[in-house]
């Protein structure tokens, strides 16, 4: 997420013109993929949602990973995701961030 933060301004205009609101969708299809592909690569996998699960090499089972990826909850909306980006950002919690003047008139 760290470095989503540094990016999501030019993430953005590709989420908008491309439709795709949410991210990482899990459904039947995606959940069958990614638990194949992470039975074939399990380390990759791990590696991928670095930063998105929390994950610990002497505890979790990476065997277990495809398992474990089958059952991920549904994806995030990008505006969720974006938000998150802003906070880290700005090293504190608040408001969405419209910009200056959208700011105002959403806010005072």
């Amino acid at each position: 997420m760290v470095y989503f933060s540094n990016i999501y301004k030019i993430v953005e205009p590709i989420v908008k013109s491309t439709g795709l609101y949410c991210l990482i969708d899990q459904g039947d299809i995606t959940s069958f993929v990614h638990s194949k592909f992470c039975k074939a690569l399990p380390r990759l996998c791990v590696l991928m949602d670095d930063g998105f699960i929390d994950w610990h090499d002497d505890i979790d089972n990476e065997d277990r990973y495809a398992d474990n990826a089958a059952h991920t909850p549904a994806g995030a909306g990008w505006r969720t995701l974006a938000h998150y980006a802003q906070n880290i950002k700005n090293k504190r919690f608040m408001r969405w961030d419209f910009g200056a003047k959208k700011n105002m008139e959403k806010y005072g």
